[in-house]
């Protein structure tokens, strides 16, 4: 005697409604039909060139990129943690604006969070620069001087931020904040986007 499934039992086939993913979560590195594939952190070694750049949401940025083989990947600003020059050479190029020498920046605005490993991951814009391909992401322990931006966004943000420390507002208004840019985490973290 042969057994049945349930008829509720879920198969490969079934039309139940799929859960929709947003263009920020990381990618399998199947090749979609324009021909780029999201590749390990180890391509980005390979990068010749920067040939172009999308902004997604108004504030992320991805960028194509010409490896040393003739393919082309999509990157975003973790993929150039080996190679800042050739990410800073571009951003230069396509916006006529130099980067600061000296190496402070001010926080101007959280503009957007996502999460990466149970913790926030905040997107940020940096005072002078109001370009999106110069925004920086950055982790919440990096932001400690600008706890006052942090309360405005999170007062704000329909997407709750999930976070092993606890938000508090500031008590008293705090001084211009300041942190040098760099990049972050790398490719290798799970990643998941909340977006605002």
């Amino acid at each position: 005697m042969s057994k049945k499934s349930a008829p509720s039992t879920p198969t490969r086939s079934s039309k139940r409604d799929h859960k929709k993913v947003s263009i920020f979560q990381v990618e399998t590195g199947t090749p979609k039909s324009h021909g780029l594939v999201k590749t390990p952190m180890r391509r980005a070694a390979n990068f010749k060139k920067v040939v172009g750049h999308r902004v997604h949401d108004e504030h992320y940025v991805e960028y194509e990129v010409e490896l040393n083989d003739g393919s082309k990947m999509r990157a975003t600003d973790y993929d150039f943690k080996k190679n800042p020059g050739i990410l800073a050479e571009y951003k230069t190029n396509v916006t006529q604006q130099t980067d600061n020498s000296d190496g402070e920046y001010i926080v101007e605005k959280v503009l957007a969070h996502r999460v990466v490993n149970g913790k926030p991951l905040y997107l940020v814009q940096w005072r002078g620069y109001p370009n999106p391909v110069w925004n920086s992401e950055l982790w919440e322990s990096d932001l400690n001087n600008c706890k006052n931006l942090l309360a405005a966004y999170n007062s704000q943000s329909k997407e709750p931020v999930v976070s092993g420390q606890s938000m508090r507002t500031p008590t008293k208004p705090a001084s211009k904040s300041t942190k040098k840019r760099s990049h972050s985490p790398s490719d290798d973290e799970e990643e998941h986007v909340e977006r605002t």
